[in-house]
């Protein structure tokens, strides 16, 4: 016995189009397939809570009399997301080939590197846009790269979370996505997770779209995680580039990897999932069409950051709750509050 509601579901015969690869009908079918499950099981209505506003001071009503052209406002602000406690959080950071390139400071308070932290070999970077060369990714010690950033920014953002009521897990994303560590509470793991991706270093091309859905299937509990309800879900992505797979084949920015990235993204929004994406370097500042469109298509936000270091502290301002910013007016004078 039990309650069903009733879905009116759109089927779509797919059916490979005259000059349509057998890569891109693939793909295609996978985003259908990947679509039923999440209209299955996501939980409807559940992540578009509007955010509640508490005045504690003054009180409603009290009158002011004061000879300062200020007062002090208190209060609260939330939404009903926001009563749960718990946060799934997926690490969902970019391996490519051009991550070795410098990120513009030494991490020198990242702690114990891997073994072979020195330096490493070239991956095949990301090449062209529109079939111009960006030339090859410097051979870098892993310290100052793009990849450290991440990790970094990473192990940062890690310190500001409670363990107890926050599960974290870590996917990458080259030419393909892997989940290195399941959601968990035991941030230990996490670490070490962090510490393999640096251990075996950047290579090939961007494949967002497969590191979005990898991050997509953990939330959901379809994949290694086990399923929770009661949780906000957020995935923070880090990148350095722009998709090149899987129609790019890791050398170009090929329009249908952008549209791969972002309908993975629109699918994670359908789930109430967010997806935070912090898009690092000049390279990925030079074409942000797949880093706006996927933060938008989510209900996520961008963050374009010129100087890949400066991730570290952009991480710290980062709120789960889903509320952006407060702004408080007079509505005798329409002036706005500062110092908020």
């Amino acid at each position: 016995r039990g309650s069903f509601t009733v879905m009116p579901i759109r089927v779509s015969f797919l059916i490979a189009r005259k000059g349509q690869t057998m890569d891109q009908f693939l793909f295609r079918f996978r985003e259908l397939w990947f679509l039923w499950l999440v209209l299955l099981f996501s939980s409807n209505g559940l992540w578009a809570a509007e955010p509640r506003v508490q005045i504690l001071s003054p009180k409603d009503g009290a009158r002011i009399s004061q000879e300062q052209n200020s007062v002090l406002i208190s209060g609260k602000v939330a939404t009903d997301l926001g009563r749960s406690p718990n946060a799934d959080i997926v690490f969902v950071i970019d391996i490519s080939g051009s991550t070795s390139q410098y990120a513009g400071a030494d991490f020198g308070d990242m702690g114990p590197l891997p073994d072979n932290s020195g330096s490493f070999g070239l991956g095949r970077p990301q090449m062209s846009i529109g079939g111009i060369g960006i030339g090859q990714p410097s051979f870098r010690n892993l310290r100052n790269s793009i990849l450290a950033a991440e990790v970094a920014a990473s192990r940062r953002l890690l310190l500001q979370l409670n363990s107890e009521t926050t599960r974290v897990g870590v996917v990458t994303f080259g030419e393909g996505a892997q989940v290195l560590q399941p959601l968990t509470h035991d941030f230990e793991q996490v670490r070490r997770a962090l510490d393999d991706i640096l251990r075996a270093g950047p290579y090939g091309g961007t494949n967002m779209a497969e590191g979005i859905r990898a991050a997509i299937t953990e939330l959901m509990g379809l994949g290694k995680s086990e399923k929770k309800t009661d949780t906000i879900k957020v995935e923070f992505l880090l990148t350095d580039g722009f998709p090149t797979m899987p129609i790019g084949g890791g050398r170009r920015a090929a329009p249908e990897d952008t549209e791969f990235a972002i309908n993975a993204a629109r699918l994670a929004g359908k789930a109430g999932i967010k997806v935070h994406v912090f898009a690092l370097g000049e390279e990925a500042l030079s074409y942000p069409r797949a880093a706006v469109g996927i933060a938008k298509a989510s209900g996520g936000t961008y963050t374009p950051v010129s100087r890949a270091a400066d991730v570290l502290a952009v991480v710290e301002n980062i709120s789960l709750v889903g509320v952006d910013y407060v702004q408080v007016v007079n509505k005798t004078t329409g002036q706005k509050a500062t110092h908020l």
